[in-house]
């Protein structure tokens, strides 16, 4: 399998704005979506642009994606309503081509329930013949929109949930591979600590990191 990627707008030509900026969510999920496809053997071709105005952006991703054959492009974007309705829609949706193939429904099907099982709502699968990079991409094309900029729930999980997790959902859902963490091991040496509050440090390790932890008196 191979998968070209890019963030839906470059840093030179700006996207939606709200409560996040949409380039440095996208440039971030963007990045850990490629290394978790590096980490799966999953090769492809970053189309990220740095043109400076839509058509020149959209045209320069959609071309690059084309002279690199892959099975699939995944262009990645953060959504924002229509003037007026701010702070009414929130969730993840997946965007296609009304004609495109059952499998790459599938996928896309996937990625929405791997974003949504990190905490965002399901809006699912969406079709249009209005897009550009669905119309002029030669291979199974998505949009996929995370999330809402300015629905304060959803910038809240992002920045709780952080890129990285998003990226390795986005792996996982196209592929349809599970991605283990290395896991570091510990064991702290406790003396002149009770039981109890060697497990809460234990507890505390495991929380904020990819830890198994244990512990052993030392007295």
């Amino acid at each position: 399998m191979k998968v070209n990627h890019r963030q839906g707008h470059s840093i030179n030509c700006k996207g939606a704005y709200g409560i996040l900026d949409e380039v440095n969510v996208c440039k971030e999920v963007n990045k850990y979506l490629s290394s978790y496809l590096n980490q799966l053997g999953v090769r492809g071709v970053d189309c990220t642009s740095t043109e400076r105005t839509e058509n020149s952006d959209l045209s320069y991703g959609v071309n690059k994606n084309n002279s690199n054959k892959a099975d699939y492009f995944i262009s990645i974007h953060a959504n924002k309503p229509p003037k007026g309705k701010e702070g009414q829609a929130y969730g993840c949706e997946v965007w296609l081509h009304p004609s495109t193939s059952l499998e790459n429904k599938n996928k896309a099907n996937q990625i929405c329930n791997k974003l949504s099982s990190l905490g965002f709502h399901n809006r699912g699968v969406k079709t249009s013949n209005n897009l550009y990079e669905l119309n002029k991409t030669n291979n199974k094309a998505m949009i996929v929109e995370l999330f809402f900029l300015d629905r304060k729930s959803d910038c809240d999980l992002y920045n709780k949930l952080g890129a990285k997790t998003i990226g390795k959902a986005l792996a996982e859902g196209i592929t349809g591979k599970t991605i283990q963490e290395q896991q570091h091991k510990y064991r702290l040496l406790c003396s002149g600590m009770s039981e109890e509050r060697a497990k809460e440090a234990c507890n505390i390790l495991r929380k904020y990191g990819n830890f198994k932890c244990d512990y052993e008196k030392q007295w």
